[in-house]
């Protein structure tokens, strides 16, 4: 593991960060670490005709594809079959069917809109087969090409709707048959957890899914490359030490994350290393230490700057929006309002919208989004969705949510932001919160949910003041009554006592 410098040419030192951050890798990023996988991939891929990429979340498959795969297979005169426009990724089945088009099957619109939407119209598209969008596509090219699909995150067919298993069926059946024709090739790519689910569709594929390949995370030796060759691109020394402890830090139990530890010590070589957070820390470390005007290495000690590491994806979506933002509170309310309820599920994993945030500062929001990565853009005919970068952001995001709610506004807008997202009667306004927020009113201190939350919590306060009172009246009543009774009682008992005693 000895400092990189010495094997890639040194360049003169730049601002810009050499490490992708949360986003995955694109070709012509410094992607270093992943050249075996490349190669056990390729041999499975190539005589094999259709292969299962799969591995943990966070082990960087969508990375190696982008930017190793899809290049080599370029190589060798492949068209790849994926969504090229603006920028080339692979097929998703996660586009939402549109309101306005009858589609029979939310799966193949998705990849048939990623292939061919940028060609047809959507009353087209909504009609068309995955053959009829491949054979289509194919005719931009060479009609007797050699055709590559790529199809990221395939357990979206699983997990969008896990009860519609006749709309999964056909999709895997329009898949399958494709696949069947001569001169096609497929890489599918998934998280391994739900390989499970797709044991009833594998019998539609020509090799029912036999061939596969599991991605790993990096280990020390891979990890060590995409650590200091990046680094010694843009002229900069990452020692061997600090490149150590990093690992040992990000390996298994984060074990350093509350201290120091001895990186000579053997039990500090973990067997692997997530991808996604090894970039985020030495992207955020590379911003840290590229103040310094003789920022030329980085040492072991230069790592306390990132740590505890728990955090760093936290700091990372704080600092994104204060780029989006700046200092103004009410914009960041909305950023994180939109963020949590519309790029993040009821089942917290990540999923695209069409919507934007309600911000004055729109457009130079969402660009500060868009460049510190925390988000992506999917251009795609009726507009552009937009989606979190990386599944591992969401519950970082969702705990920095909710702590700052809590840390920065009133009780009675935690109160509100509780009814919008539920509109339970329970959260509504009363005491003292109800008049804080009538004085605020008065004062044209509220936005128009916040007017509505505060006429609703008025009435329902208004009614229950209406039940207390005559559940009061009722219950005087009732001790009228009993009261009345009981003398009546009394004089009856009084009255047969005297008849007894011949009075």
């Amino acid at each position: 593991m000895d400092d990189a410098s010495s094997t890639v040419d040194a360049k003169p030192a730049g601002k810009s960060s050499p490490y992708v951050g949360p986003r995955p890798f694109r070709a012509g990023d410094l992607f270093y670490g992943r050249e075996d996988e490349l190669t056990g991939l390729l041999d499975k891929l190539l005589p094999g005709g259709v292969t299962l990429l799969h591995s943990p979340s966070g082990a960087g498959k969508t990375s190696l594809i982008q930017a190793s795969v899809v290049p080599e297979l370029s190589k060798l005169d492949f068209q790849i079959c994926g969504t090229t426009a603006p920028r080339f990724s692979a097929l998703r089945v996660n586009l939402p069917p549109p309101e306005e088009l009858r589609v029979a099957n939310r799966y193949v619109f998705s990849v048939v809109n990623g292939l061919v939407g940028h060609l047809v119209d959507r009353q087209e598209a909504a009609s068309m087969t995955i053959e009829d969008a491949l054979v289509r596509f194919a005719e931009e090219a060479d009609p007797e090409c050699r055709q590559m699909i790529m199809l990221d995150q395939l357990e979206e067919v699983l997990r969008l709707d896990p009860v519609d298993i006749e709309g999964q069926k056909e999709f895997f059946i329009q898949l399958g048959m494709c696949l069947r024709r001569g001169r096609r090739w497929a890489l599918l790519a998934m998280r391994e957890d739900y390989i499970g689910g797709l044991a009833r569709f594998k019998r539609y594929f020509p090799n029912e899914l036999r061939t596969t390949y599991r991605l790993d995370f990096l280990n020390a030796e891979a990890a060590t490359a995409a650590v200091q060759r990046p680094a010694a691109e843009r002229g900069v020394t990452f020692a061997g030490d600090a490149v150590r402890q990093l690992i040992a830090d990000l390996g298994p139990g984060r074990g350093d994350d509350i201290g120091g530890g001895d990186a000579g010590d053997s039990a500090l070589n973990p067997p692997y290393v997530e991808p996604f957070l090894l970039q985020v820390v030495c992207d955020s470390l590379w911003r840290k230490l590229s103040k310094k005007p003789d920022f030329t290495t980085i040492d072991v000690g230069d790592l306390a700057r990132v740590r505890p590491y728990d955090k760093i994806l936290s700091d990372y979506y704080r600092g994104v929006l204060r780029d989006a933002v700046g200092k103004d509170r009410d914009a960041e309310r909305s950023l994180r309002g939109w963020i949590g309820e519309h790029l993040i599920s009821e089942r917290t994993t990540r999923r695209p919208t069409r919507s934007l945030p309600a911000v004055n500062i729109r457009e130079a929001a969402m660009r500060a989004l868009s460049e510190g990565y925390l988000i992506r853009d999917d251009p795609r005919p009726g507009g552009t969705w937009w989606e979190l970068s990386h599944d591992m952001l969401v519950q970082p995001i969702v705990q920095d949510n909710d702590s700052w709610r809590l840390s920065n506004l009133a009780p009675w807008q935690v109160i509100f932001e509780a009814w919008q997202s539920t509109g339970s009667r329970k959260f509504l306004l009363r005491g003292a919160e109800l008049q804080e927020v009538r004085s605020l009113a008065r004062e044209g201190k509220l936005s128009g949910p916040e007017k509505a939350f505060l006429d609703e919590s008025r009435r329902v306060v208004a009614d229950e003041s209406r039940l207390a009172r005559l559940e009061g009246q009722l219950g005087r009543s009732r001790v009228g009554f009993r009261i009345s009774f009981a003398l009546n009682v009394l004089l009856l008992f009084l009255i047969f006592f005297l008849l007894w005693k011949g009075w």
